[in-house]
């Protein structure tokens, strides 16, 4: 950090005597397009000084980072049929199940995002016109397959209904406790869960 400071106070010395012998050559246009190099200029070094500390992660950071995260829905509805199949299985008089999950929504990953702010000016005739422009991009990280992006927060999917064929359902009481299973771990309405008895 002292040589990049010592760098920028060089730097602002050497822009302040450009300045001092701009204004009095009486060139005020030539200070003013000075100025907004420099806020450019500056901007520009924070910027890269952020980004570099944030893309350095770790590769083991990463990699625990990217564990547990569902890939798309279709692997989230997987794993939660065979967890509640393996569940439903240990109750009593209940075996051979089979469990079918509908989901109201898809998965969505929410990612880290760097955000640059651009600034752009026109120049018109009579007016000089500038405006600012924000830039997001998503944030990589390394790991073992190469950089993937950095998720930030994972928001699961709704369950809207739940089917189970399983043997031993034509009981009525082992149905009702396995719609109570059911209902209890997908916080659902029971109107929305079916049991059917399989072979």
């Amino acid at each position: 950090m002292d040589k990049e400071e010592a760098a920028n106070k060089k730097w602002i010395t050497k822009l302040k005597d450009a300045i001092s012998k701009l204004t009095a050559a009486g060139k005020i246009k030539y200070i003013v397009i000075i100025a907004v190099i420099a806020v450019i200029g500056v901007l520009c070094l924070k910027y890269n000084s952020s980004t570099s500390t944030t893309k350095s992660i770790s590769s083991a950071t990463a990699s625990t980072t990217a564990k547990g995260y569902y890939v798309s829905s279709i692997d989230y509805c997987n794993s939660l049929e065979q967890k509640l199949a393996s569940v439903l299985s240990n109750i009593e008089g209940v075996s051979n199940v089979k469990v079918m999950i509908t989901l109201s929504s898809s998965l969505e990953l929410v990612l880290a995002n760097s955000t640059e702010q651009k600034i752009n000016t026109s120049s018109g005739s009579s007016t000089n016109n500038s405006y600012t422009v924000d830039v997001s991009t998503p944030i990589l990280i390394d790991s073992e397959s190469g950089e993937i992006p950095l998720i930030v927060k994972e928001i699961l999917p709704q369950i809207s209904g739940v089917l189970v064929v399983c043997k031993g359902a034509d009981n009525i009481k082992t149905k009702l406790d396995i719609v109570q299973a059911v209902k209890s771990l997908t916080n659902i309405n029971s109107s929305n869960i079916q049991v059917l008895s399989g072979k």
